[in-house]
């Protein structure tokens, strides 16, 4: 029992000196920097879970030292803390990273409180995470949630909030304002884990599954022949690429065309070959039919109008990949029948667009603030002035949020260099001034979007 005991004590310490250096790096970053309030409470819940694990493991040798018998099941108690931890530690550095230096928590606040004028997501928070990768991640947090409760068996206080999500944007650009509305498509993502996971799962997405059955069964005549093996695989890979284009109309349907130009701008950086356009890979459908719903959406709600005469190259660049027809979209992935799987997925997307319009139903933005307010808004940039407020009939008014991010994604892409052929020695054709304008107009933006959330919250009903 002497080297039982002894073991014990040795995994306790172990764990004890892993769950203390976390906790002092929160306790460190949280002295050091200031935070959105997710992370924040986020870094506040890792740091009391510490404490508590400390006494937990305190209490375990203490037990073990009492009742020497007790000690397997001592041990298996600390496998599920140290899962528990691993999990946690996954999490922890990269929002611990994510402070408000670092982050266009503007733009995080707007879109969470977009979010939570989804159906059933009205207490939604995000905390968001730095990656080194250059893209943009929603981290699934269901079987991490799982995970705090088998933990809670032992150590009080693991549960996460409800609707708690994690979205995680590359370090390179997570300060920049204009690159980080690629968010939004996580948003979805982290709206549909939500849905899927709820008890029982969002009717909308029980039933668009039934309907993923539907068109395989239509599409592929001998699909109930294929082994159970084969059916899986195409129903994940149909789900995966339903996945991306619910999110894609989700984001669409929050922010508008801004979400559009900002995905053609990250995906020109990703350097994608042209040949990748029309192609199908197993996780995601090809970007000229994710392109084609963009432009379809844009059209059907009336955004198009105003932005489908910009004279800008991803205005074409959406223009030409959403004309490329069904027909010439490849499959670049192994698998039983490819071709057949992308009809079945096409045959799907009505379905997924009704469920969108359903769900953003109350958190749709509006082209009709966008083409009243686009002109003041543009202007107010063109002379060096945060649009909190414009003046339009010799009356000030304010715009709305939405309003302002896609006013300012249409100066970018349209009016840098009048702007700077405004201002004294500046060439729009010299990168490095031209970068150095970017990031003003993108400082003007977010100033706006926080100054007109801000009357927003303080205007009663």
């Amino acid at each position: 029992m002497v080297h039982a005991l002894e073991g014990l004590v040795q995994d306790a310490s172990s764990l004890h000196r892993l769950v203390d250096s976390v906790q002092r790096f929160c306790e460190e970053q949280k002295a050091a920097h200031a935070y959105r309030s997710p992370n924040e409470d986020f870094l506040n819940y890792t740091i009391t879970v510490a404490d508590e694990t400390k006494l937990f493991l305190d209490r375990a040798v203490s037990d073990g030292l009492s009742f020497p018998k007790r000690i397997p099941i001592l041990r298996a108690h600390l496998e599920t803390i140290k899962r528990f931890w691993q999990q946690l530690h996954r999490y922890v550095k990269p929002a611990g990273d994510a402070h408000r230096l670092r982050l266009p928590a503007p733009l995080l606040d707007l879109a969470t409180e977009h979010v939570q004028r989804v159906e059933q997501m009205s207490s939604a928070k995000v905390v968001a995470m730095l990656t080194p990768y250059l893209m943009y991640f929603q981290q699934p947090h269901t079987e991490f949630k799982k995970l705090t409760q088998l933990a809670a068996a032992a150590i009080s206080g693991t549960h996460l909030p409800e609707k708690l999500g994690f979205v995680e944007l590359p370090y390179s650009l997570a300060p920049n304002f204009l690159a980080n509305l690629v968010v939004y498509h996580e948003l979805g993502h982290f709206v549909w884990e939500e849905f899927e996971a709820a008890s029982p799962p969002h009717l909308g997405i029980a039933g668009l599954k039934r309907e993923m059955v539907k068109c395989l069964n239509k599409h592929i005549l001998d699909f109930p022949t294929w082994s159970p093996e084969d059916r899986l695989q195409a129903l994940e890979q149909v789900e995966y690429w339903t996945y991306e284009v619910f999110c894609d109309l989700f984001a669409l349907r929050l922010i508008g065309p801004a979400f559009s130009f900002a995905a053609i701008e990250f995906f020109n950086l990703l350097a994608i070959n042209k040949s990748d356009w029309v192609t199908f890979s197993y996780s995601h459908p090809a970007p000229c039919c994710r392109f084609y719903e963009h432009k379809r959406l844009l059209v059907e709600e009336g955004w198009w109008p105003y932005v489908g005469d910009l004279k800008s190259e991803y205005v074409s660049t959406i223009k030409n990949l959403s004309a490329v027809p069904s027909s010439r979209y490849v499959a670049g992935f192994n698998g039983k029948q490819p071709k057949s799987l992308i009809s079945a997925f096409l045959a799907l997307r009505p379905a997924i667009r009704r469920l969108v319009r359903t769900v953003t139903e109350h958190a749709k933005a509006s082209p009709k603030d966008f083409a009243f307010y686009r002109r003041a808004v543009e202007d107010s940039f063109l002379h060096g002035v945060v649009p909190s407020t414009v003046v339009m009939q010799g009356k000030p008014r304010t715009p709305t949020a939405t309003a302002i991010v896609n006013a300012s994604v249409c100066f970018y892409l349209t009016s840098m260099p009048r702007l700077m052929h405004n201002l004294q020695a500046q060439d729009a054709h010299n990168v490095s001034q031209r970068s150095h304008w970017i990031h003003r107009l993108e400082s003007w933006t977010m100033k706006a979007v926080e100054d007109v959330q801000l009357l927003i919250r303080r205007t009663p009903n």
